[in-house]
């Protein structure tokens, strides 16, 4: 196990990526379905599976952090007698989550700002970096990256395991990432270095902290 990265998957869950759950809150009034939502929702669950086969190829040396949101208190509100739909949204979908692997629920778009405490011992215990996967990439994603970035870890995106609701949003976010420090790089590299690749980006000496967003 590299004791010095952490894989952050962010919202690989039914809300965000199964076609089907989204139906069934459309269809009970809860979710209004926009335009490219069906398409986003179905090219998600693409990516869950992708998440799915990359962490089950590096858990052994990259241990899994699964940050899910558990924000749309209606559901328990339209279904008191049935609290697994609220329940069932922040569970990891289709990926193969294990007990070693954290669980974060978080109530906003940072996975950061609710678990500081989490991040800090992480950090006392040595992890120096983190890869990170999910959706979407112009909120969740980046504004988890941010905070980690700012706190001196090291960020590296994998381009191939995120994506956005909006597509036109991605090239902005990846530049305000890319400003601030973040890494990027295709999720085959870690699997076929065994996470070696990662090292050499420890190697680059200390990151500089970018100014803050007012």
């Amino acid at each position: 196990m590299n004791a010095r990265w952490r894989h952050l998957s962010i919202d690989i869950i039914p809300y965000e990526c199964d076609p089907a759950f989204i139906q069934r809150l459309v269809d009970a009034g809860i979710h209004e379905n926009m335009p490219g939502d069906v398409a986003a929702t179905a090219r998600f669950e693409h990516l869950a599976r992708r998440v799915r086969d990359f962490t089950n190829s590096t858990r052994e040396f990259l241990p899994v952090i699964w940050a899910h949101s558990l924000t749309h208190q209606e559901m328990q509100i339209m279904f008191p007698e049935n609290r697994m739909i609220y329940e069932m949204e922040g569970k990891p979908h289709i990926v193969e989550w294990r007990p070693q692997d954290v669980l974060m629920p978080k109530t906003e778009s940072s996975a950061h700002n609710e678990h500081i405490e989490e991040f800090d011992q992480m950090k006392r215990e040595g992890v120096e970096g983190f890869t990170v996967s999910g959706v979407s990439l112009s909120a969740c994603v980046l504004f988890s990256a941010l905070p980690l970035l700012f706190g001196h870890f090291k960020v590296v995106i994998l381009d191939d395991l995120t994506d956005d609701r909006r597509p036109e949003n991605i090239q902005p976010a990846r530049q305000r990432l890319a400003e601030a420090g973040a890494v990027f790089m295709n999720s085959a590299d870690i699997i076929r270095t065994r996470g070696h690749v990662l090292d050499e980006i420890l190697q680059r000496g200390p990151q500089i902290e970018p100014p803050r967003p007012l």
